[in-house]
């Protein structure tokens, strides 16, 4: 085995060397001074992640070299919040900064997250994201700037802005074409995934511009996907690290890995700068270990690496640390505190400008607390506030919507909650289990070492029940369910990691440590459990009459008790709630329903756009009991809605973070107008997705091996449009409780480009806010395939009622040109085209041509 990993390290390293050291930079004085006095295995601390020895929850750490005064690098993950384990400020959502937007929403969005890093000894934030949504159900769509490249390019300049200009380093990730979780490959075990086949137009054009943005803004650091794409992994692909990067964009900045992206030693020829994690507190060194540190250290002594190689990464790494002033002193004055009440603010006003009302009949909202009457609210996210997935904040300051919209609302409103959406369930019976053996009902109790403790009703142990301090126990048995049905099967736990197991396979793990964090976080559902704990759920169809091996281990931490359930929601539960939802609508006046979703790939792509938990019958039976219903939806991605022609509104809020529930109480109210335009297209059927279009099963399952982004730049909204689809929602989308009017179109040609100018008036009765979009249509005969229309420019005002601004968009050159492939440049199309001014991509109010030339 041996020798076959040094052949492979020679090999790559021959074909990667010469045109890796072609781009090598000439260091500053400063830098190659410091370069010249470190040793070998200082160099090496520089570029391979390490133990932190004041470890604060970080996702990494770069040692440094302290003999010469060269600080160490922590890293933290984003990008919503500076996740660590120290409360920080948990922001809405990047998909709900995006429906903004507004740039200088972006740039304050990251200010909060650099100074948040400083006041927390941090030094790198891993985001912003810059991943295209591709599919509409991508579990990464809530970290996203959606499906438009030069929106994700315009928000990650703003946003970087922020986060570097508190002398934090921002990362760009991932890069590239890292737009799916399907055969991605990659992670901690290191499992194969399919090769992302991308042409080269469609790259420059769609997957690439936001990371060209965000290089050319002066992104200190960038990362490596774990997916390969066109013919190699992410983190040791040259014609990406080098090419792209390096050659074509000139960019300096230091590129890690994802972690546990890396999958060889000489991956640092191709251009990669750092391994992550390298080895960390509770890291897993990956299926094959760790590819640097003392790996790359024998490459280095069998001359199978070069050290120029070594020089040119740690330089990179250096050169950075020298712009941000961490060699010289000069680094920008750290905040000691975190301003909590000035970012949550913050955090309130961006989730109500984010906010995207897609339907509001009648003038349903907002709430007017003389009209209100009996306002009946339905759903678990609706008495508990839904943060956002895998974000902490400020737990003190969760207010649910419920306790807000009472607050906001006051005496004049009555307002009552049922569940409709049961997520905490019940503990299971102990007449639903059979102890090992078929000792009677309950389950077995072990000890750690496998004494046998006895036969319990069941798991259910909280609050003065708690498991003692640092113990750990299994419970063995069987299960049986009173029908068939769809079962939530549930691993309650705080205090200590919950394991669930059926049939001898691991299905939840509660409070469990996360990405190597070191910090069990209460995100394994959309909301903890009414009592507190971390909820992880197995859903899935069990059959009346079999039996099912069932094993639940529980493990508390060192130095606390552990409470620990192990619950379902079976499907009686569900259709008893549903009832009860719907009793208690017929007698309301208003009903408002919260609806939620994590984003996630399923194995039925039919259900992908439906709401999980029969939440789409609920809503049905409840708006026909009840017509005046309004739904908040807590999701990131589209959703098909079947119910949507019957409800009397349709309110987005995305995961609003930790002031979501005062932002939706304002939302509702009227004392904050939505603001958020949707920077998705929604679709009204999966196959309508360019990604699903079930002709070409190459675009997301593979043929091959190989996942084929054949669709080209016809993605998102350029694909609707090229295909003549009615969306459900079209992109750029979004109602006001005002309206505005626009009028006055002049366009000009300014440089290369051109500038759009128009005014905008706002026609009704209160303050809102509106944004503008320019499109620019394709040639009427153009030189390569071209959408039929593409977004140049975008702008966010807000307005008083009567007030009127004139509003510029300028038309940058790039915008109205392709790449062409065969002179590897970006070209302009000369000729006669339309430029379209719009409230979205399919709401056209003026146009005029221009000519290009």
């Amino acid at each position: 085995m041996k020798s076959n990993r040094t052949s492979r390290i020679v090999a790559l390293a021959a074909c990667m060397l010469p045109a890796a050291m072609a781009t090598a930079q000439e260091p500053s004085a400063t830098v190659k001074a410091l370069l010249e006095k470190m040793t070998v295995q200082e160099k090496l601390s520089m570029v391979w992640g390490t133990r932190d020895p004041a470890y604060n929850g970080g996702a990494g750490y770069i040692a440094g070299v302290p003999r010469l005064g060269i600080p160490p690098l922590r890293l933290a993950d984003g990008p919503a919040n500076v996740y660590l384990r120290y409360e920080t400020t948990a922001l809405p959502q990047p998909i709900a900064l995006a429906a903004t937007f507004s740039r200088d929403a972006a740039r304050e969005y990251g200010e909060v997250l650099g100074w948040e890093s400083r006041a927390t000894r941090n030094d790198v934030l891993l985001g912003p994201m810059l991943n295209v949504s591709r599919l509409p159900n991508w579990g990464r769509n809530v970290t996203s700037f959606g499906e438009d490249p030069f929106v994700i390019g315009q928000m990650a300049v703003a946003e970087i802005g922020g986060i570097q200009s508190t002398g934090t380093m921002a990362n760009a990730k991932h890069f590239i074409a890292n737009n799916q979780s399907l055969n991605q490959g990659g992670g901690i075990n290191g499992a194969e995934g399919f090769d992302f086949q991308v042409d080269e137009r469609t790259l420059h054009e769609i997957y690439l511009p936001g990371f060209e943005a965000a290089f050319k803004a002066g992104v200190a650091t960038s990362m490596a996907a774990y997916n390969k794409t066109n013919g190699f992994w992410n983190a040791e692909n040259q014609a990406n690290l080098t090419g792209l990067m390096r050659d074509e964009l000139k960019w300096d900045g230091f590129v890690m890995s994802d972690w546990h992206a890396n999958r060889s030693t000489p991956s640092i020829t191709a251009g990669l700068d750092v391994e992550m994690p390298g080895v960390g507190p509770q890291y897993p060194t990956g299926r094959e270990g760790a590819k640097w540190g003392p790996r790359l250290n024998a490459a280095l002594e069998g001359k199978q690496v070069s050290v120029e190689s070594l020089d040119r990464a740690v330089t990179r790494v250096l050169t950075q640390m020298q712009k941000f002033g961490f060699l010289d002193g000069t680094r920008v004055k750290a905040m000691q505190t975190i301003d909590v009440e000035k970012h949550a603010a913050f955090a309130r006003s961006l989730a109500a400008e984010g906010a995207v009302l897609l339907k509001n009949q009648k003038g349903a909202l907002p709430l007017r607390p003389a009209q209100a009457g009996d306002i009946l609210l339905i759903g678990p996210t609706a008495a508990q506030l839904a943060v956002g997935p895998g974000v902490s904040g400020f737990q003190s300051r969760f207010v649910s919507p419920m306790d807000a919209l009472k607050q906001s609302l006051g005496s004049e409103a009555r307002i009552t909650h049922v569940v409709g959406d049961e997520l905490t369930g019940a503990a299971i019976p102990a007449s639903a289990l059979t102890a090992d053996g078929g000792s009677g009902n309950g389950l077995t109790r072990r000890a750690i070492d496998s004494t046998v403790i006895g036969v319990e009703q069941g798991v259910d142990f909280v609050g003065n029940k708690a498991l003692p301090i640092g113990q750990g126990y299994s419970w063995r048995g069987t299960l049986r369910v009173p029908e068939s049905g769809r079962y939530a099967l549930q691993m309650h736990s705080w205090g200590g990691t919950g394991v669930l197991k059926i049939d001898g396979q691991p299905r939840a793990f509660s409070a469990a440590v996360r990405f190597g964090h070191g910090i069990p976080r209460k995100y394994s559902s959309i909301v903890p459990t009414t009592d507190g704990l971390d909820n992880a759920q197995y859903v899935a169809e069990f059959e009346a009459g079999k039996t099912y091996a069932i094993e639940v281990e529980g493990q508390a931490e060192p130095e606390s008790t552990m409470q620990i359930r192990l619950a379902w929601v079976t499907p009686q539960m569900r259709k008893d709630n549903i009832a009860a939802a719907v009793t208690a609508a017929k007698s309301a006046k208003t009903v408002v329903l919260f609806a939620w979703a994590r984003s996630g790939e399923f194995d039925d792509p039919d259900q992908a756009l439906r709401l999980p938990n029969d939440q789409d019958a609920m809503i049905d039976a409840v708006s026909r009991a009840n017509p005046n219903t309004v739904v908040v939806v807590n999701s990131s991605s589209p959703h098909d809605m079947p119910w949507r022609d019957r409800v009397k509104a349709i309110l987005y809020m995305w995961f609003p973070g930790q002031e979501g529930g005062w932002a939706t109480a304002d939302v509702l109210t009227g004392k904050s107008n939505p603001g958020g335009r949707l920077p998705l297209t929604f679709p009204k059927k999966f196959a309508d997705v360019a990604a699903f279009d079930p002709k070409h099963p190459e675009r997301y399952t593979g043929v091959d091996k190989k996942v084929v982004y054949s669709e080209g730049v016809f993605t998102g909204y350029r694909h609707f449009d090229q295909n003549k689809i009615e969306p459900l929602y079209p992109f750029g989308y979004g109602l006001s409780y005002t309206s505005f009017r626009y009028s006055d179109l002049k366009v000009a040609p300014k440089g290369e480009g051109f500038e759009a100018t128009f005014t905008v008036r706002n026609v009704g009765d209160v303050a809102g806010s509106e944004v503008p979009q320019a499109y620019v249509s394709r040639p009427s005969r153009p030189a390569v395939p071209m959408p039929p229309q593409t977004l140049a420019g975008f702008h966010r005002v807000t307005l008083q009622p009567g007030e009127s601004v004139v509003v510029t968009i300028p038309v940058d050159p790039r915008q109205l040109s392709y790449w062409s492939v065969d002179e590897k440049r970006w070209t302009k199309q000369a000729g006669s085209r339309t430029l379209r001014i719009g409230a979205s991509s399919r709401d056209i109010r003026l146009s005029s041509r221009i000519e290009v030339e």
